[in-house]
Parts: C-alpha cells; sequence; structure tokens
C-alpha cells in the first residue's frame, strides 16, 4: 500500500505533470505531422517499415530499398517497438515511443529545477525548455537514435549531480543499445568520470568500451549487410580531412585542422545557437565536456543536415 501511495504521490507531482507535458507535447507534434502527410519518406519509411518487417519474421528489412535496415544503422530499440505492432501495424508507436523519451528527459531535468528553485522554478525550466527552438525542433523528428541517447544521458547527469556514480554508469550504459555513434558520448562520458570525479574503472570502462563498440559496429557489423561496402556515413569526413578513406583517423591525426576549423563562422555560429539562450553560462559547468565528442561529429560533417545545425536530430544530446 505504502509503494501504491508513493507512485500516486509521484504521478500527483509538479515534476511528473511537466515531464507528461513535454512528452504529450512531442508525441501530438509527431502524430499531427502524421496525419498532415508532412513526415518524410527517408526516416519515416525506414522506421516504420523496418519495424513491421520485424513481424513477418523477415527482421529490419526495407523492402523498397532491398537490403537491411541494419546496413545504415546499429537500431536494435526496433525489436521492442516491434512487440506492440503485433497489436496494430501503426506508426502510432514510434510516436508514442518518441512522447516517451522526451518524457524520460524532461524528469530528471524537473527534479533539479524543483530541487534548487522550488516550484515556480520548475515551471520557468518547462516553459524555458519549450521556447528552446534546438531541443522543440526535436518535435517533430523520427525516432533517431539520439533521441533516447538524449533521454538516459539525461539521466546519467541527473545521478551524477546527486553522487550517485554507479547508477550514472549505468545510465550510460545503456546507450550502447541506440545507434552505432555511441561512442561520441560514451568516450568523453568516461574521461568525464576519470578526470573530474576520479572514477578510473567506470571512466576507462566508457573509454574503452565506448570505442571498441562503435568501432565494431562500424567497421565490422554494419559492413556485413553491406555485401563489404563501408560505412556511408564516414564519407561525411572526407572533405575536411582530405582523405576519402578513413578520414576520422586522418582527422584525429591532424589537430591544427580541427583548431582552425572551429575558428570558422560556421562552427562559431552552431557554438551560439546551441549556448546563447543559456545565456553562455553552461560554458563554466564540466558537464560541457560531455558534449565536445557530439559538437565534433556535427562541426566536421560536410552535409547540412548535419554540419553545425542546431536543429537537427544529431544535435538533440548536446
Amino acid at each position: 500500500m505504502k509503494k501504491l501511495n508513493s507512485v500516486l504521490n509521484i504521478i500527483r507531482s509538479d515534476i511528473f505533470e511537466a515531464a507528461f507535458l513535454i512528452g504529450l507535447i512531442a508525441f501530438v507534434f509527431k502524430t499531427t505531422q502524421y496525419i498532415g502527410i508532412t513526415a518524410g519518406y527517408s526516416d519515416l519509411y525506414f522506421f516504420d517499415h523496418a519495424t513491421w518487417n520485424i513481424t513477418q519474421g523477415k527482421g529490419l528489412f526495407l523492402a523498397m530499398e532491398n537490403r537491411s535496415f541494419f546496413s545504415l544503422h546499429f537500431y536494435p530499440l526496433f525489436y521492442l517497438i516491434s512487440i506492440f505492432y503485433f497489436i496494430k501495424a501503426t506508426p502510432i508507436w514510434l510516436f508514442l515511443f518518441h512522447g516517451i523519451f522526451f518524457g524520460l528527459m524532461a524528469y530528471p531535468i524537473f527534479l533539479l529545477a524543483s530541487r534548487y528553485f522550488g516550484r515556480k522554478g520548475l515551471w520557468f525550466i518547462f516553459a524555458y525548455m519549450l521556447a528552446y527552438y534546438p531541443l522543440r525542433s526535436g518535435f517533430v523528428q523520427d525516432l533517431h537514435g539520439e533521441i533516447p541517447m538524449m533521454a538516459f544521458m539525461s539521466w546519467a547527469l541527473y545521478f551524477i549531480e546527486t553522487h550517485r556514480v554507479t547508477h550514472a554508469s549505468r545510465m550510460a550504459s545503456l546507450l550502447f543499445l541506440f545507434k552505432e555513434t555511441a561512442a561520441v558520448l560514451l568516450f568523453p562520458f568516461g574521461l568525464f568520470l576519470v578526470f573530474f570525479k576520479k572514477q578510473f574503472s567506470k571512466g576507462l570502462f566508457f573509454i574503452i568500451g565506448g570505442l571498441a563498440f562503435s568501432y565494431l559496429i562500424i567497421e565490422r557489423f554494419i559492413p556485413h549487410f553491406l555485401k563489404g561496402q563501408t560505412y556511408q556515413y564516414v564519407s561525411r569526413y572526407s572533405d575536411i580531412s582530405g582523405h576519402s578513406e578513413h578520414p576520422i583517423f586522418h582527422i584525429l591525426s591532424h589537430p591544427v585542422g580541427i583548431i582552425t576549423h572551429f575558428f570558422s563562422g560556421q562552427t562559431l555560429g552552431y557554438f551560439a545557437s546551441l549556448l546563447l539562450p543559456f545565456g553562455f553560462l553552461p560554458l563554466g559547468s564540466p558537464y560541457l565536456f560531455i558534449g565536445v565528442g557530439l559538437f565534433l561529429q556535427n562541426t566536421l560533417a560536410n552535409v547540412s543536415s548535419q554540419m553545425s545545425n542546431a536543429i537537427s536530430h544529431y544535435s538533440l544530446p548536446f
């Protein structure tokens, strides 16, 4: 009975209501976009059709592309969502999970807002969250891996802030399930644990594990479904590296080029679009270090949908 009362108290709290509203708004945005037939072929088709094909015993297969979705991305999350497709095959399930992840992302933020600023502060953060365009634009994105990564990294940072590093590590470990590029968050998260929290074993796990995971998925798992071809998104970094083969290695081995690129107008504009709405206050927080990998991924790319684009799904975990 006490547990039931505890759950009911949570549901009745302002924190839960605010997080629920964020998730509901995200769900409504996606649903109305779908009803209005403004959903794009490139993303919704891939996600919905591949998930439906799981229920047909075909795995994540894309009929129009005649290939597995695993030839594009590592999204095992769709196997979980496919369970609901047995009830009714509809992309509404994708939109529901979309809203759930936004609610999960918001909940720990509202917990901290309530703790530090009280009830009024919580609802101020709620309003500010809706006003923050890079986040609000995520409401109309499809269910890319960055969305669940955003949610569980939010919880990881909450547990770091409340001095529960083991819980934070468990939340961060879930990122392995959501996308092949998880290393862009896990590697700096591991460095953060080592240098800021003196958690050497946990930090090394994410440093080594994050890099090993992304390497194996990108260099071994995905090429298996591409019949020997390479992971197509690596080519997005060939311009700045000057090499079509292994461009990321050439970029990382020439740090001067990266530093020079940072001071370009486009990169500085991207940085400002993310932090200016907060008065650049995050510059004083060590948590910003965790976003360095994501920042590099997005500023060094050569496609407009990702390159220094604050309103793309690639920027959501930042």
